[in-house]
């Protein structure tokens, strides 16, 4: 609902107006407008993010904070900082009212309840940055950070701080640099989020460039998931120091992992030492456990490049040659699919790891030793985690298993994790050694 609310002034005792409450406490605030009458015609005022610097005293700006009991104030400028507000101007707030956070996202039917004979033809995007209001916690940690930013975008905490202040619907958040990116691209700082909504990334990114140093440009990159499996995933028992059963044991370690380490969120990893330790806390009989990761990365139809060229960032260096866990003997392997360049032989092909960090073509042959069909590919770096493939003419979707050389994996860049869904499904996913 669009409201709008005047104030004329011209107390005697208030040379100047110094701020407004808007007396509603379910206001959107990115939809706020404020007018003061100047000579008969309402003139913009536009909000301010700075603390003070940069601003003369004949800037039309106003300020916007909390006033109490969650309603706003409008706060104009003193004449030094901002223009002043003669207390004899009339002055107009308009805005829209939501109120209910998260609930207000994702509408597509509106009503005009105006009055008027406006009417609503198309809705071309749904309704989005619905929020709850920032918890003590949030206010603990953004506060700070936002004042130390002075609302310019410097440090990795700076584009964090600036970046929530913008983003209000984000559930999680990473900033990195173009160094850390392959290849590196210096002169650039990455954001990456998740959201249950849509994130209107371009207008972050133009908020950012305002608020970046002059040789930085901020650039958004989409998150990208690899599938966390694990493997042979063996918990190691005393039936002497339990009273359960060994069936009984099965169940709670399963049904502790159906419910943890489904991932999801940017920096959000996984260590082998907290998964031991939860899950040997499940019962004193559970001595310990031991498996090892596999990570994924799918390239759909929609994936399918023209230039035949893909990046998988996995994140994490690679296991050893000669301490390979699966059952291929491979760092890193592709599912089959069919090449663009011999699609009418009708057979399958995948990539596989090679020699000097190099990516591999293989045809499969079933029942006879594969034969190998194109060297380099592509390449890999094995400390970093990256694969790049430069010339593999994929026809229809493939994946990409990758063997870390860690049970610990970490979220970088723009990476998040998510659980095989599927895994708990096998007979075999858990199981159960008893020492």
């Amino acid at each position: 609902m669009v409201v709008y609310g005047t104030r004329q002034g011209g107390a005697v005792s208030a040379p100047v107006i110094d701020s407004l409450v808007i007396p509603h406490t379910d206001v959107d605030t990115t939809t706020l407008k404020v007018y003061v009458v100047e000579g008969g015609s309402p003139v913009e005022y536009t909000k301010s993010s700075n603390i003070v610097s940069g601003l003369s005293g004949d800037d039309k700006i106003y300020f916007l904070d909390t006033a109490y009991d969650g309603y706003y104030r409008v706060k104009f400028g003193d004449g030094v900082f901002g223009a002043a507000v003669p207390s004899t101007n009339e002055t107009r707030i308009q805005y829209m009212r939501g109120g209910n956070g998260p609930l207000d996202n994702n509408i597509n039917t509106f009503t005009n309840s105006l009055g008027s004979n406006v009417n609503i033809l198309e809705v071309i995007k749904t309704s989005s940055g619905g929020a709850n209001p920032d918890t003590l916690q949030d206010i603990k940690f953004n506060a700070p950070a936002y004042f130390q930013s002075q609302n310019r975008a410097v440090t990795k905490l700076d584009y964090k701080a600036l970046s929530t202040e913008e983003l209000r619907t984000i559930s999680s958040l990473s900033i990195w640099g173009g160094e850390e990116s392959n290849p590196p691209k210096y002169g650039r700082v990455y954001i990456s989020a998740t959201s249950p909504y849509d994130i209107d990334s371009s207008e972050i990114v133009n908020i950012l460039k305002d608020k970046s140093v002059v040789s930085i440009l901020p650039e958004y990159i989409d998150p990208v998931t690899n599938i966390l499996n694990f493997n042979n995933f063996v918990v190691d028992y005393d039936r002497f120091s339990t009273s359960k059963s060994e069936e009984e044991l099965h169940t709670i370690v399963k049904t502790y992992m159906s419910s943890n380490y489904t991932f999801g969120l940017l920096g959000e990893g996984l260590k082998f030492e907290e998964i031991n330790k939860n899950i040997s806390d499940l019962d004193t009989g559970i001595i310990g456990l031991s498996y090892f990761l596999t990570l994924r990365q799918t390239v759909t139809n929609d994936n399918l490049t023209a230039s035949a060229s893909y990046l998988f960032d996995f994140g994490q260096t690679a296991i050893e040659p000669g301490n390979i866990r699966n059952s291929t003997g491979n760092i890193f392997y592709s599912s089959l699919f069919i090449h663009d360049d011999y699609e009418d032989d009708g057979q399958a092909f995948y990539i596989k790891n090679g020699a000097d960090g190099q990516v591999d073509l293989y045809k499969f042959v079933e029942n006879e030793d594969d034969v190998l069909m194109v060297e380099g590919v592509g390449t890999y770096d094995a400390m970093k985690g990256f694969i790049y493939l430069r010339d593999v003419p994929a026809k229809t979707p493939f994946n990409v298993t990758y063997e870390p050389k860690s049970l610990n994996v970490s979220s970088k860049r723009n990476i998040l994790f998510s659980r095989d869904t599927s895994w708990l499904n096998s007979p075999n996913a858990i199981t159960m050694d008893e020492i």
